[in-house]
């Protein structure tokens, strides 16, 4: 026999019909909504370009040490 016959034989009409609900809207959203939902959802990854990162890190720099000075004294600041 079809499960369904069987499973109408042993409940009532409404709650056949709500059993079956049941089934029609776990099936939707298992099988259409979290895919959809996963894919809506996740976020687009681009490729990193590895050799020109490990071309720059080999590179050597070109930076130059700043000292600033200033010939403010403390009694120049204003304290309110």
């Amino acid at each position: 026999m079809n499960i369904l016959t069987l499973i109408k034989k042993e409940l009532p009409d409404e709650k056949f019909y709500l059993f079956i609900n049941r089934c029609i809207f776990s099936f939707l959203f298992l099988f259409v909504g979290l895919p959809l939902w996963y894919s809506t959802t996740s976020t687009y990854r681009a490729p990193l370009p590895y050799s020109r990162i490990s071309t720059l890190a080999s590179k050597s720099s070109d930076l130059t040490e700043t000292n600033l000075t200033s010939f403010q004294t403390a009694s120049s600041y204003e304290i309110l």
